[in-house]
């Protein structure tokens, strides 16, 4: 056996941890975001509508995230 192998698999969680303040979200930011949702009721009627339509298309996935694609030839 490898040395590499004897050792166990390190956890990425703690290196995350270790950034986490990098990357949060400022509370003025997160607020502003939590607020601009639709209440839960509605937000719950839109997955459940999502789910039984089956999904979203590729093209729709990502016009919702504000991306526009190039069809490829």
């Amino acid at each position: 056996m490898s040395e590499s192998s004897e050792r166990p698999a390190e956890d990425p969680r703690e290196s995350l941890r270790q950034r986490l303040e990098e990357t949060r979200l400022p509370t003025d930011l997160k607020e502003q975001i939590l607020a601009e949702l639709p209440p839960p009721e509605e937000r719950e009627r839109l997955f459940r509508e999502l789910q039984e339509k089956g999904g979203l298309s590729s093209d729709e996935f990502f016009a919702s995230l504000g991306l526009e694609v190039e069809p490829q030839s």
